[in-house]
């Protein structure tokens, strides 16, 4: 008996097996075609088996202080990666690789930007990230989408102009190159999205650039900023907002109520209060750590869409009960501060709350607290003295 319901068993399989081959064959285009991969080359000796088939050249770390000749016969190339080499100029000829759109020249020796590059209008990608470029001057580059300049000493020698006509430009990276104001032509883009200017020595924001309609991302951390503009509250796609390690001293009326805003960093600056107008709003992670704030608001209850809340090392000592309202809260950090109670309750009823720190926590008495509750319910003893 066994045996026969072993045969029947491999019978009917065999028969879902021939069904399968049987309705992929009457049905040979329900499937597509697996899509071709684009043809790329890593040395030199690849490019000579078929130079006009090479979409995708890496020549990155080859020690090269020239580019190879080959590299011109690439007449459908349209990635090009030469980072981590010794180059300093580039030959002329690269300006007859039409077809080219990314263009990787990251840690090199370059002290200015090519000027065969300034002729190639057609790029959408340029990195030029970590040289010895100290002068950028009007770049021309009116199809570029993403720009990454980091890590340059350019100090002043940008051009006010370097960025004229580039009304494509999307993505730009100007952090660690010691400027100290944003080009006027790089303030003014309306087609900006992501912006990264940390780690300069900038003074103050445009206001062109924080009003911008299409700015989703801004990062200007690492600052000598003491305000920020009141536009940056209105711009209508701002997502993503970080400042900290500036002296800002107050945050914009209305930031927090912002209608796109999800994430706001401001670490490691002077901000004395949390404005008690906070409304309904989008945003998801709020951290200010290190400043002065002596309390939060109740308005912070409003903040019913926020996983993350981090205050440490400022001068809270408790929170208020409609911190409760925050449903979503999955992180709260209120490390070094001078916490004498909190609403405890209210904590413990969060449904997402899976972890609270108050390490460090200097008690009334002069007593240090050293806790992490990573899946509370939360301890009731946790901001209560300890007996001797």
């Amino acid at each position: 008996m066994k045996h026969s319901i072993n045969l029947q068993i491999a019978a009917f399989a065999a028969a879902l097996l021939c069904m399968s081959f049987d309705m992929l064959a009457q049905a040979p285009n329900s499937m597509p075609p697996p899509r071709p991969r684009s043809a790329g080359a890593r040395s030199v000796e690849d490019i000579a088996k078929d130079p006009s088939a090479v979409k995708r050249l890496d020549l990155s770390r080859k020690k090269l202080t020239e580019l190879p000749a080959e590299v011109l016969q690439c007449t459908n190339l349209e990635d090009l990666n030469l980072s981590g080499n010794e180059l300093t100029t580039l030959p002329s000829g690269l300006a007859s690789l039409k077809a080219l759109r990314s263009l990787n020249l990251s840690r090199n020796k370059f002290t200015d930007v090519p000027d065969v590059v300034r002729q190639m209008s057609w790029l959408q990608t340029l990195n030029l990230s970590m040289n010895q470029i100290t002068k950028v001057g009007k770049l021309g580059l009116s199809s570029l989408e993403r720009l990454d300049l980091r890590q340059n000493p350019c100090g002043t020698g940008i051009d006010p102009a370097a960025f004229d006509g580039m009304t494509q430009l999307q993505n730009v990276d100007l952090s660690v190159t010691g400027i100290t104001e944003v080009p006027p032509s790089l303030a003014k883009l309306g087609s900006l999205r992501v912006v990264d200017l940390s780690r300069n020595a900038i003074k103050q924001i445009p206001p062109a650039l924080a009003e911008n309609a299409s700015l989703v991302d801004l990062n200007v951390s690492g600052n000598q900023l003491t305000t920020l503009p009141v536009g940056l509250a209105s711009a209508p796609a701002l997502s993503i907002l970080e400042f900290s390690n500036n002296a800002v001293t107050m945050l914009p009326a209305g930031l927090l109520n912002h209608p796109t805003l999800r994430r706001l960093i401001a670490k490691s600056n002077r901000i004395s209060a949390i404005p008690d107008s906070i409304k309904a709003n989008v945003l998801e992670q709020l951290v200010l750590d290190s400043n002065n704030i002596a309390s939060a608001p109740k308005s912070i209850g409003n903040c019913t869409r926020m996983t993350r809340l981090s205050l440490r090392a400022n001068k809270l000592t408790t929170l208020p009960v409609e911190i409760g309202s925050c449903r979503n809260l999955s992180d709260l950090d209120l490390s070094g501060n001078k916490l004498t109670s909190l609403p405890i309750k209210e904590l413990g009823e969060l449904p997402a709350l899976n972890r609270i720190s108050i390490r460090s926590t200097i008690e009334p008495e002069g007593r240090v607290m050293d806790r992490d509750v990573p899946n509370p319910t939360v301890n009731p003893d946790a901001t209560k003295p300890k007996k001797p």
